[in-house]
């Protein structure tokens, strides 16, 4: 009897350990709005450790109008989380290199000295990351401050909310 109720005992902590065990997700694609990506942006996320917390790398495209101005941009970030069980803090830190372009009233593409590429940074992000080990919903909210320079000369910064949801696979 106590031979079957040890070989019980075994097989019930082997399972566990084995179902306890969850394979870490790295990669995470999601939508933003706001942020380093402009006003709408699709980014990809790939987590450089063995866990979530720790070192990834973050790039996207994503696009903003305002008044009679267009871009297009690619965010080109490093982030750093600080955490544990899918609930973590958020730093990063990166650049946005786009293409900025003029639109008149019937929203059509004028050639002026206004249109060219631009670069913001840097770029920082601070916030909180919902992001579980075995993958699935990724949630992130923060802020987004921005330092932009002129072709004019001056700089200005930005101070951007950002939201995203997402998947980790």
């Amino acid at each position: 009897m106590k031979s079957i109720i040890s070989i019980l005992l075994i097989l019930i902590l082997s399972c566990t350990n084995v179902y306890g065990q969850v394979n870490f997700r790295r990669n995470t694609i999601y939508g933003e709005l706001l942020g380093a990506g402009g006003l709408a942006s699709l980014n990809f996320d790939y987590r450089l450790g063995k866990n979530p917390a720790g070192f990834g790398i973050r790039t996207g495209v994503g696009f903003f109008q305002w008044n009679n101005s267009a871009s297009l941009s690619f965010p080109l970030m490093v982030n750093y989380l600080i955490g544990k069980n899918g609930n973590y803090f958020e730093l990063g830190l990166g650049t946005s290199i786009g293409y900025e372009y003029i639109l008149d009233s019937s929203s059509q593409i004028q050639n002026t000295s206004e249109e060219g590429f631009r670069l913001r940074a840097p770029i920082f992000n601070l916030g909180y990351r919902r992001q579980v080990l075995a993958g699935g919903l990724n949630f992130r909210i923060g802020l987004s401050p921005q330092i932009s320079f002129y072709h004019f000369g001056g700089a200005a910064i930005n101070w951007f909310p950002n939201l995203s949801l997402g998947h980790t696979f």
